[in-house]
């Protein structure tokens, strides 16, 4: 029975993992050790502690205000990209900083 209870809690299926919890295996385990006059179950097993809480989900508000900050700041790099670049071409055309003749 341990075994079962045991492939159980180890499925990949969720539906079969609850139906053998912790708490259910530790039961069994602790009544075989009483059946089999073993001692004492704490000697062998220790209780399950319940998981932590999963944290809570993100807002969805905030996930927008995320994503919008995220493009402002993107939009933001690739101006100062072009103006850099744009610096950058114009320092080559001229690069000892002479005026240039206009047409």
């Amino acid at each position: 029975m341990l075994t079962v209870q045991t492939q159980m809690a180890q499925s990949a299926n969720p539906a079969i993992q609850s139906i053998a919890t912790p708490e259910n295996i530790y039961n069994t385990a602790t009544e075989l050790v009483k059946a089999l006059q073993l001692g004492t179950p704490s000697q062998f097993f220790s209780k399950p502690v319940a998981p932590p809480p999963a944290p809570p989900k993100p807002d969805p508000q905030m996930a927008l205000v995320q994503g919008q900050i995220e493009v402002e700041r993107e939009k933001a790099r690739s101006k100062h990209a072009t103006k850099r670049r744009a610096a950058k071409s114009a320092t080559c055309r001229n690069p000892a900083g002479e005026a240039q003749a206009s047409p």
